[in-house]
């Protein structure tokens, strides 16, 4: 099933999972990845690994939940927490194995997925701690 659409099976384990661990609020703004037109280019089996409406009212950051930032349930994850320099990696191994089962193994939308993510987070004051690949990838997707 295609996170984006629906009843969405992996924001309820992991809105079952923050009730467990607890998360706690943060400071900042909220994100607002899914407002940028990048967002809206992106594959619509990777936009789902960043967001997804459970119902027209709901909308769940899936990526802020992943990685533990939103401090409850279908809330923008904070940019403080988001763009995060020691959670930058779990967020882009997770978007890349999001993207690669929900995506058929598209390396494009992968790369599309991970530069998003990068990309915003450079542009929100956020400082890059990524695999030199991904570095490589972000700053040549900078200069276009």
């Amino acid at each position: 099933m295609q996170p984006s659409g629906g009843f969405c099976a992996s924001c309820f384990a992991l809105f079952i999972i923050s009730l467990v661990l607890g998360g706690s609020p943060v400071s900042g703004d909220s994100q607002s990845l899914v407002d940028a037109t990048a967002f809206s280019q992106l594959a619509g089996c990777a936009q789902g690994c960043f967001y997804t409406r459970s119902s027209p009212a709901t909308a769940c950051d899936v990526l802020g939940l992943a990685i533990g930032c939103p401090p409850s349930f279908c809330s923008h994850a904070q940019n403080s927490c988001y763009c995060q320099p020691d959670l930058q990696t779990s967020a882009t191994d997770w978007l890349s194995s999001c993207v690669n089962s929900y995506c058929v193994s598209d390396q494009a939308d992968i790369n599309s997925a991970v530069s998003l993510y990068a990309n915003y987070c450079l542009a929100n004051g956020g400082t890059l701690t990524l695999p030199a690949s991904v570095l490589a990838s972000t700053t040549s997707s900078l200069q276009s």
